[in-house]
């Protein structure tokens, strides 16, 4: 099925970047907008396209301490990023930095 397939290709696309990341001193944010793969089909076995309220999984991997990150919104994300390179959070910004406690 198509929807394991591009599960598996985002497997090994993370399995490639993150040790490059890594490597380099970057710190990488694995983020989805959605997270329905679990949920291919509705009740009469249709597909089920629309997005769910299934928690979508937020991943902070880095050489740092772990962080414990809060829950949040996609507009969370780039608040997150900014902070964990020491940057300003601009107020036109809606969201919220998700870090909770660590050291970056």
């Amino acid at each position: 099925e198509a929807t394991v397939r591009a599960c598996e290709v985002v497997d090994q696309c993370v399995a490639r970047v993150v040790p490059a990341a890594l490597a380099q001193g970057y710190a990488v944010m694995i983020v989805s907008d959605h997270g329905n793969a679990d949920t291919m089909r509705d009740a009469q076995g249709r597909p089920h396209t629309a997005h769910s309220l299934a928690p979508v999984p937020c991943l902070w991997v880095s050489r740092q301490p772990p962080m414990m990150l809060q829950d949040g919104t996609l507009a969370d994300v780039a608040p997150t990023i900014l902070q964990a390179m020491g940057l300003p959070i601009p107020d036109s910004m809606q969201g919220r930095s998700l870090k909770l406690a660590a050291e970056y």
